[in-house]
């Protein structure tokens, strides 16, 4: 139970990370990605889903193939924007940017789930294990962001984080739809229904735990102060030690 709760405490705080930083621009974090394309932001529709779907698959391996479908896309995306194959500093800005975008439901509790189920040699070697790192590499960058990591002093990255300053340029919530097919368009409408629904079930769910946790700390508070009054009218010395 010790184990779970404490899965639960850092997936609570990567969602929470990935709210409070929804003012990073994919300019900040030097993403190559021109979604201005349809056909780039088809692949990043697609990858959005994959990582989504993760949360949904049971089996480890599952898991796995989503993050590598995820990423396959993003890889392509990329491709397609530069007109050139994907160096591995693109690739982890752009998987950083989609973790950011879409903050993946329970995505610190999936990964913990792949490592302890999952075949260790299948997360060290080939094509699975090396997106299974960068994903890693990704969830560690957003949970130690800080303002030297987007090249913003450190008063600036309070001022963003404090909601006092807005990003010069405030990337839309879908910058492709004026030029997306149709199909594109319902399929993104649909994802943002799903992911606002899972947004609010975790911000209940993290309010609700806040309250137990309190109730509990007033509870503990409750009891000491009842045995601490008791021992006050009946000291356990006059008990033991009658005279």
């Amino acid at each position: 139970m010790g184990l779970n709760s404490g899965y639960n405490c850092l997936q609570s705080e990567l969602f929470c990370a990935c709210r409070a930083l929804h003012w990073v621009t994919p300019e900040m974090l030097r993403v190559p990605l021109d979604e201005d394309k349809p056909e780039v932001t088809e692949h990043l529709v697609s990858s959005i889903t994959a990582i989504v779907k993760m949360d949904s698959k049971r089996a480890p391996q599952d898991k796995l193939a989503c993050i590598s479908k995820c990423s396959r896309h993003i890889f392509s995306a990329i491709q397609i924007s530069n007109e050139k194959p994907a160096a591995a500093d693109d690739f982890l800005s752009s998987l950083i940017h989609v973790v950011l975008k879409v903050n993946p439901p329970r995505l610190h509790s999936n990964i913990q789930y792949i490592i302890r189920f999952c075949h260790p040699k299948r997360l060290m070697t080939g094509e699975a294990g090396y997106y299974f790192t960068n994903l890693c590499c990704a969830v560690t960058f957003v949970e130690k962001l800080n303002g030297p990591s987007l090249n913003l002093s450190h008063e600036e990255f309070e001022q963003y984080m404090q909601g006092h300053k807005l990003s010069a340029k405030k990337t839309p919530s879908s910058p492709f739809l004026h030029n997306a097919d149709p199909g594109i368009q319902k399929m993104h409408k649909n994802l943002q229904l799903l992911l606002s629904q899972v947004w609010e079930r975790q911000d209940r769910i993290i309010k609700e735990v806040k309250k137990l946790e309190q109730e509990v700390l007033e509870w503990k508070r409750s009891v000491k102060e009842e045995v601490e009054e008791t021992i006050e009218k009946f000291p356990l010395c006059n008990t033991l030690n009658p005279e």
